[in-house]
């Protein structure tokens, strides 16, 4: 009781992963047993941090009709194959994903193969620690008992990236050496507000001056005007 929660922890992770890799379009995905995107990929940095900060919830999207004892299951990061997620024309997209993996059984290389079959490469981050409950307002542990069903040990024979949650500086390397360099392009427009008061008020000022001037023009004397 009184400690940070998992989705702290992964929400602080995301963001300052995204520091870290500035000019990299970015999007914001959630998963239970499905996976609902919240935001794809953008060069937007103020969106992106804006998403972690205010949409991401618990329990989000609604889990499909639970069919065992876990409401999440990582085998649902396959919906990330979908072209829709990523842009058709990015050769290398990684996909990092923050899980206490507390999760149903799902194949490991199943997974993997028909991500990197579209080109996606999943960087997996363990947010959790030995010990850890869940307890309700009064602080009584809930008899629920939130145990990994995978290993880091496991993903990584299994040949995935992963890593346990005090490992961000390796994550960050990890990412930079799979996107390597390459042409840099524009991921599309990025929309931002700005206040037009002081360009309404020199457009007015113009068209004051488009109206004196003439009217100036007009009073001169003949001579002057010759």
């Amino acid at each position: 009781p009184g400690g940070t929660e998992r989705l702290e922890r992964a929400l602080s992770l995301g963001r300052g992963l995204h520091e870290a890799l500035p000019g990299l379009p970015t999007g914001v995905a959630t998963l239970t047993n499905r996976m609902m995107p919240l935001l794809f990929p953008t060069g937007d940095e103020r969106g992106v941090t804006a998403v972690i900060d205010h949409s991401v919830r618990n329990m989000q999207p609604q889990p499909a009709a639970l069919t065992a004892a876990r409401a999440s299951s990582l085998a649902a990061l396959t919906l990330a194959a979908d072209r829709s997620y990523y842009n058709p024309s990015a050769r290398k997209r990684a996909l990092v994903v923050f899980s206490d993996l507390d999760s149903d059984f799902f194949s490991l290389e199943g997974t993997l193969r028909l991500l990197r079959q579209q080109r996606i490469e999943p960087f997996l981050v363990r947010v959790a620690a030995p010990g850890e409950r869940i307890f309700d307002a009064a602080g009584r542990p809930n008899a629920y008992v939130s145990e990994s069903t995978v290993t880091i040990d496991g993903l990584r024979r299994a040949g995935w990236h992963a890593f346990e949650e005090d490992e961000s500086a390796r994550l960050v390397t990890e990412i930079r050496s799979y996107l390597g360099r390459g042409p840099v392009e524009a991921s599309g427009l990025v929309e931002s507000q700005r206040s037009l008061a002081p360009w309404l008020a020199l457009a007015a000022l113009a068209l004051t001056g488009a109206l004196v001037f003439p009217a100036l023009r007009t009073a001169l004397p003949a001579r002057v005007r010759a």
